[in-house]
């Protein structure tokens, strides 16, 4: 007999005999504490009931107070007589009942293989993190599913991550119109995971991520600059804000944490805080808002969680960090330096590693990444002493990823957190008999053949290149790529980079590959998918199959006729009909328009081959992005490029054009990272100017990675630090520019791919703000040579 348990149990033996259930017996526990575990027990043993246990009397399953066991460890021993499951606590034997519980599953009716187990948990905290406020809720029965199915591995943390998707009596504009999560909502699903033994930890986005609650008039003067993305520290109504949400939002929760989130603040310092960014230093201003939100959250008998991208850029300021607060370490590349976690080990903190599922801005998960990244993490936080494994599952862009797609990752990671060392390469069999009920090979072997493909992804795309195909209309430039680009790529769950053509014999092999993936799902035998997830699943395959068609029709070597539009366009609006009718079934209404409005621009645009002529628009004293470049070759980082040396464009250094306007997806943007992909090192960009008005000028250099900028060879600003994402106005330098021609460069640290590029535009300064100087912004000199594609 071959058991597909997850997680994996550290130590088991099946030896020979089988148990057989007796129709009526007891279950023995050692005192009323273990009642609850003894109430599990019995959906295992029919016709038993709960009794003390009592030396010399037999019990059809003993459950017994053990000591040596390691924490949250137990001992399961299954004989021709009986069971017996020893723990050190009742969570304990918890967690050994769902381990009997899979047995039984995969048993023959009314016996249990011979067997002993001895197992125990790598971290303390097993959990995952799960978006609702992206566009789409689960409803409180599928919340519901959902705590039991993860309990059912062992999954003991859970986290809603909430940004405007709670129901604030007193700030009524938040949550409207979203179908929000309620205060009951919140009281039954916690009392819900308690039940499990699985704590529901609060989690609230307090300081960037506030888009959706700063575009209301009444929140506006909180913002920290008029983009609206974080909360000003510099307002002390700031505070009172928070506590104001804080009130009704934490005494719901049982749990003593609370993740206050405040992560990608890009813009802190460029607005309401400037000031006390330029006295104190951004770091040391970041941190206070940390501590603040550490005192607010006592009040409420809460300590604090909070993601640790932002003060990684400030490694001097860790040690700061009071130690009641747990640092949440993320990333979710296969590929990510996973040591750098020791980092916070250092520093004396609590913290977690925070890998990913990989499932969003994806038609379905990028199964290889996400198997990479959260055995990665867990291999990492287990060496350096993580107190927990926190796997997190994102819903950017309007979460049209289903849950359902998920559970793959979320059990992979289940699994991770309790067992470091299990067997990665049998896991997706055992999920497949786990989770779908099936021992088909076919099934498991298209699931790894969907991961496979949904992975695609190539330089200058975020995420899967598929989803990209698949909302866009029909003259997106995507679809005239002629030249082959590097792409990440992955053949039976093993990623490999090499250059690919996105042309229409690619969407040919595509869907011969996924005719062979949905022929698996669909012969569906009774008794598998007990979950309902293979609709879902088949529902992903044919959102695949669709991008890779308009490949054929619209790709390079396509056949591009207005019959083969109208048929993409019939096929998409059919596709938006099962969107709908799926998540409906399982999810509230939510924010689904966001998504639906990508399905109709979609469909709406498949018969036009240009796009429509829009009017970009920008401030008035603000000047277009400067699009064209010379572009470096890649040269070594010699310490950090704030030591970047001043080169001209005269040096020898292989320069080449680049038109971002020809080559990026983001207007504006300079996306060096589709030239270079996870390259380190550094390149120069350069550029010769004309001013033809003399005096102050604001140049304004919106960067992830760390840059160093020279005009005429001198400096005129330098920030090493990357800060993920670029956006266009993170740095700004004063320049005093004479009438004629001036050269501009800049050192740019592509950090091993962190960083992917700039933009660049001159500004008015504030005090020379007159009728005279608009639309008076320097120019770029035209070049002789120009990027061909």
């Amino acid at each position: 007999m071959t058991l597909a348990l997850i997680p994996q149990p550290k130590k088991m033996v099946l030896t020979r005999g089988v148990f057989r259930l007796p129709p009526a017996g007891t279950i023995g526990i050692p005192g009323h504490e273990f009642e609850a575990v003894a109430d599990r027990a019995r959906t295992l043993f029919p016709g038993h009931v709960p009794v003390i246990r009592l030396p010399g009397l037999h019990d059809s399953l003993g459950i017994r107070l053990a000591t040596g066991l390691k924490p949250g460890g137990y001992r399961l021993r299954i004989g021709p007589r009986g069971a017996t499951l020893e723990a050190d606590r009742p969570v304990s034997a918890w967690y050994g009942l769902q381990t009997l519980a899979q047995i039984a599953g995969q048993s023959v009716a009314g016996t249990l293989p011979c067997i002993r187990i001895d197992d125990w948990p790598d971290f303390e905290d097993r959990g995952v993190c799960y978006d609702v406020c992206r566009g789409r809720i689960p409803t409180l029965t599928e919340l519901l599913r959902m705590v039991d199915r993860l309990a059912a591995c062992k999954i003991n943390h859970l986290q809603l991550y909430v940004e405007h998707t709670f129901l604030f009596r007193g700030h009524p504009d938040i949550g409207r119109g979203v179908s929000p999560l309620t205060p009951e909502d919140i009281l039954t699903l916690d009392r819900y995971c308690r039940e499990r033994h699985v704590e529901l930890v609060p989690m609230l986005a307090s300081f960037g991520h506030l888009a959706t609650v700063l575009k209301h008039p009444r929140y506006r003067a909180l913002a920290e600059t008029n983009a609206r993305w974080s909360l000003s520290p510099a307002n002390p109504r700031t505070y009172a804000f928070l506590d104001s949400l804080f009130s009704e939002f934490l005494p719901l929760f049982s749990s003593r944490r609370f993740n206050v989130c405040c992560d990608e603040v890009g813009d802190l310092g460029d607005g309401q805080s400037a000031a006390l960014c330029r006295r104190k230093g951004k770091g040391e201003v970041y941190l206070g808002h940390i501590i603040a939100l550490s005192r607010l959250a006592r009040k409420y008998g809460k300590r604090i969680l909070f993601w640790g991208d932002i003060i990684r850029h400030y490694p001097d300021l860790i040690r700061k960090i009071p130690k009641d607060v747990t640092v949440l370490d993320w990333a979710y590349a296969s590929n990510h330096k996973f040591q750098t976690i020791a980092d916070f080990q250092k520093a004396g903190l609590p913290f977690f590693a925070c890998p990913g599922t990989s499932s969003w801005v994806s038609l379905f998960p990028r199964l290889p990444e996400a198997m990479a990244n959260i055995a990665g993490f867990a291999a990492a936080g287990k060496q350096y002493g993580a107190r927990g494994l926190l796997n997190t599952d994102w819903g950017d862009g309007g979460h049209y990823n289903f849950m359902e797609y998920s559970w793959h990752g979320y059990l992979f990671g289940a699994e991770q957190a309790w067992n470091t060392r299990a067997d990665r390469t049998d896991f997706t069999r055992r999920f497949v008999r786990l989770f779908l009920g099936s021992k088909r090979p076919a099934l498991a072997k298209a699931l790894t053949r969907l991961g496979d493909i949904s992975h695609l992804g190539i330089s200058g795309l975020y995420q899967s290149v598929w989803q990209h195909l698949f909302f866009a209309p029909a003259y997106d430039p995507l679809f005239r790529r002629t030249r082959p680009v590097m792409a990440s790529q992955s053949r039976n769950n093993r990623i490999f980079q090499a250059p690919l053509r996105l042309d229409a014999a690619l969407g040919r092999r595509t869907l011969d590959q996924l005719a062979g993936v949905r022929r698996a799902f669909a012969a569906r035998r009774p008794g598998e998918d007990p979950h309902g997830v293979l609709p879902y699943w088949i529902f992903a395959v044919d959102t695949l199959a669709h991008a890779a068609r308009k490949l054929t029709v619209l790709g390079p070597g396509g056949h591009d006729t207005p019959v083969g539009r109208r048929t993409l366009q019939r096929e998409m609006t059919a596709l938006k009909l099962r969107f709908e009718r799926l998540w409906y079934a399982r999810n509230r209404r939510s924010e689904i328009t966001v998504t639906l409005a990508r399905y109709n621009h979609a469909i709406r645009t498949m018969h036009r081959t240009t796009p429509p002529r829009i009017r970009p628009h920008r401030e008035p004293w603000r000047g277009p992005f400067i699009n064209s470049w010379q572009v470096s070759r890649v040269l070594p980082m010699q310490h950090s490029v704030a030591r970047a040396a001043p080169v001209s464009l005269a040096d020898r250094l292989h320069w080449r054009p680049y038109v971002s306007g020809e080559t990026s997806t983001w207007t504006g943007f300079v996306n060096l990272h589709e030239w270079f992909a996870d390259t380190d090192g550094l390149v120069y960009l350069a550029n010769r100017i004309r001013v033809n008005e003399a005096g102050p000028w604001n140049l304004q250099v919106g960067h992830d990675g760390g840059v160093r900028v020279f005009v005429d060879g001198k400096v005129v600003l330098c920030q090493p630090r990357r800060e993920n994402p670029a956006i266009p106005n993170r740095t700004r330098g004063a320049l005093n520019l004479t009438r004629g021609e001036h050269e501009i460069v800049i050192a740019f640290d592509l950090d091993h791919g962190m960083g992917w590029g700039v933009y660049v535009c001159f500004e008015v300064p504030e005090t020379e703000r007159k009728p005279r100087r608009k639309g008076r912004f320097p120019t770029v000199v035209s070049y002789r040579q120009r990027i061909s594609g």
